[in-house]
């Protein structure tokens, strides 16, 4: 069995959460394996991994990269009967659409599946034009309904995909491979904090953040008044006495803040 992992934004370096189960579910996968991925963070390349470098993170440079994408990853899929192409969701739903019409067309026999993070619709409910969120929900039915399997993270979303486009999705729980959890224990920051790591630039955590900044820490400050909360994951500019805004740290790093 040969398995290619197609990403469309970096999972190498890790630096958020679905990167982070991205790669522990590639890490566990067995057989051949190589995970492919789109990044303006860096080019590297082994016989694990293979970068599709972009300028920048913007939408145009994604979409004129996936045919690139999908070329190294049926190159890699083709001396292989048993193929499988896991195609990751934490991405707007048309950079899957697409990649499963070109793994489709070029390669019929290869097994697809999507690896749903979220109901991509109901996040674009909150950010995008009507006609994007109608385009949205035409791509995910059709992208639920033609992968050879679809997962999705809990029975709640299981049930939601299941009354929006008629799908029987597998559950597939997130999780962290004990393999890519090394790190130094030692403290090295403050005694009381919390932390929320994830970029301000999506809209879910922003709606956290701000409920935790405006709502949240005014509130334990007047009992914990030396608590701090430390971001992680980029996007956050402004400034407040109690906030410890990191950017985004190295996986590491961000592991010893997360145990302490």
């Amino acid at each position: 069995m040969r398995t290619v992992f197609i990403c469309f934004f970096p999972v190498y370096p890790t630096n958020m959460g679905s990167a982070e189960v991205i790669r522990s579910l590639f890490t566990c996968w067995p057989g051949e394996k190589k995970l492919f991925q789109v990044s303006h963070v860096n080019k590297k390349k082994n016989k694990f991994l293979e970068t599709i470098y972009i300028a920048k993170e913007r939408p145009i440079f994604k979409l004129a990269k996936i045919p690139i994408l999908i070329f190294k990853s049926l190159q890699f899929l083709k001396k292989n009967k048993n193929k499988i192409a896991v195609i990751e969701g934490p991405s707007w739903i048309g950079y899957s659409f697409i990649s499963l019409i070109l793994i489709r067309f070029f390669s019929p026999s290869t097994k697809i599946i999507y690896h749903s993070h979220s109901i991509e619709y109901e996040v674009r409910k909150m950010i995008s034009s009507k006609f994007i969120i109608r385009l949205t929900r035409v791509l995910e039915k059709f992208v639920f309904n033609y992968a050879d399997i679809s997962t999705s993270v809990s029975d709640i979303e299981k049930k939601k995909i299941y009354s929006l486009y008629n799908v029987k999705c597998l559950r597939l729980n997130n999780g962290v491979s004990k393999k890519i959890l090394w790190f130094n224990k030692k403290k090295i920051i403050y005694d009381d904090y919390l932390i929320y790591c994830g970029s301000y630039k999506y809209l879910p955590n922003k709606l956290a953040i701000d409920y935790i900044i405006k709502k949240l820490m005014p509130k334990l400050l007047k009992k914990f008044p030396k608590l701090k909360l430390i971001l992680t994951g980029g996007g956050y500019e402004l400034k407040r006495n109690f906030l410890v805004n990191m950017g985004i740290v190295k996986k590491s790093k961000l592991l010893n803040l997360i145990y302490n």
